[in-house]
C-alpha cells in the first residue's frame, strides 16, 4: 500500500511536467515486476503468502525506481527549501487530496486484508491473484484518464471552459465504455484458461473470483473518470467524503458477506461498492453541470 502511494505521488510529477512517457513506463514496469516476482515466488515457495510477498517486492521496486527518476530528472530534493511556513499555508488546502489518496488505497486493499483475516492466507492468495489480474486491466484506465484526460480536464476547468470539459468527458466516457465492457466480458468468460496459464490446479478457486471480479473493471473505469472530473472542477471535499463512505460500505459488506459467501462475498462487496460510488459521483456531476448551466438570477 505504501509503495503504491509513493508511485502515485511520483506520477503526479510526470503529469505536471507533461512527460507521460515516463508514467507509461512506470505503469508497465509495475505490472511486469509484480507479475514476475509473484510468479517466481509461486514457483519457489508455492504458497499464497509467498506470492503476495513477491508482488509486494515488485511494487516496492517500482516505487523506488519511479521516485529516483523524479528526484534525478524532474524535481531534485533540496532540503533548504523545506520551510514550516510553506507547509502551514498549503497543507489545509491539500489535506482533502491527501485523504483521497489514502482512502483510495484503503478502498482497493481492505478487501484482501479482510479476506485473509476471515478466510485465511490461502484464500487471500487466490483473491489477490484475481485482483492483480483485473488491476492489470487498469493500465488502459490509468494511461487514458490519469495521464491523458485529467491534465486536460484541469486545464479546461482552470480556464472556465465548461463546454470543453463536458465534450472531453463524453468522448472519454464513450471510449471507456466501448473498450472496458467487452474486455470484462472476455476475461470473465476466459477466466479458467487465464488462471490455468499458471499451470497449477491449486489455483482453481481463483477462477470464479476472476470471472466475477472482471466486471469491476468497467465500473472502476467510469467511476475513476467521474472522480477525476470532480477533482479537476475543485470538488475534492465532496469526493473525499464520498470515498470515505465507499470505504465504510466496502468494509461493512465484506464483514457481512465473507462469512456467508466466502470469496464470492468479497467480490460482491467490491462490485456493490464500486457501483455505489459510480452512482454518487454521477449524480453529483449532473448536479454540478445543472448548477453551471442554470442562469443566474439578477
Amino acid at each position: 500500500m505504501f509503495a503504491n502511494a509513493i508511485t502515485i505521488y511520483a506520477h503526479a510529477f510526470f503529469q505536471s511536467f507533461q512527460v507521460l512517457g515516463y508514467q507509461a513506463a512506470s505503469i508497465v514496469a509495475e505490472k511486469v515486476l509484480v507479475i514476475f516476482f509473484g510468479g517466481i515466488a509461486l514457483l519457489v515457495v508455492s504458497s499464497a503468502a509467498g506470492v503476495l510477498a513477491g508482488m509486494a517486492l515488485g511494487a516496492a521496486l517500482t516505487a523506488l525506481g519511479t521516485l529516483r527518476v523524479v528526484t534525478r530528472q524532474l524535481a531534485p530534493i533540496d532540503l533548504k527549501l523545506v520551510q514550516g511556513k510553506f507547509f502551514r499555508q498549503t497543507l489545509p488546502s491539500l489535506a482533502p487530496l491527501g485523504l483521497i489518496a489514502a482512502l483510495s488505497a484503503v478502498f482497493y486493499r481492505v478487501d484482501t486484508i479482510m479476506v485473509e483475516h476471515s478466510l485465511g492466507v490461502t484464500s487471500a492468495g487466490y483473491y489477490g491473484l484475481a485482483f492483480r489480474l483485473v488491476e492489470a486491466l487498469n493500465l488502459l484506465l490509468v494511461v487514458l484518464v490519469d495521464a491523458g484526460t485529467y491534465p486536460r480536464l484541469a486545464s479546461l476547468a482552470g480556464n472556465g471552459d465548461e463546454r470543453g470539459i463536458w465534450t472531453l468527458f463524453r468522448s472519454t466516457a464513450t471510449l471507456l465504455v466501448v473498450s472496458s465492457v467487452p474486455i470484462a466480458a472476455c476475461v470473465s468468460m476466459l477466466a479458467a484458461p487465464i488462471i490455468g496459464i499458471a499451470g497449477s490446479a491449486e489455483l482453481a478457486p481463483a477462477i470464479p473470483v476472476l470471472a466475477l471480479l472482471a466486471w469491476a473493471f468497467p465500473l472502476t473505469s467510469i467511476r475513476h473518470l467521474l472522480w477525476s472530473t470532480m477533482i479537476a472542477k475543485g470538488d475534492d471535499v465532496f469526493t473525499m467524503w464520498s470515498l470515505g463512505g465507499g470505504v465504510g460500505l466496502n468494509i461493512t459488506l465484506n464483514a457481512v458477506l465473507l462469512p456467508a459467501l466466502g470469496l464470492e462475498g468479497a467480490v460482491i462487496a467490491t462490485l456493490v461498492s464500486e457501483g455505489g460510488l459510480l452512482l454518487v459521483f454521477g449524480v453529483r456531476l449532473v448536479h454540478l453541470r445543472r448548477r453551471v448551466l442554470q442562469p443566474s438570477t439578477p
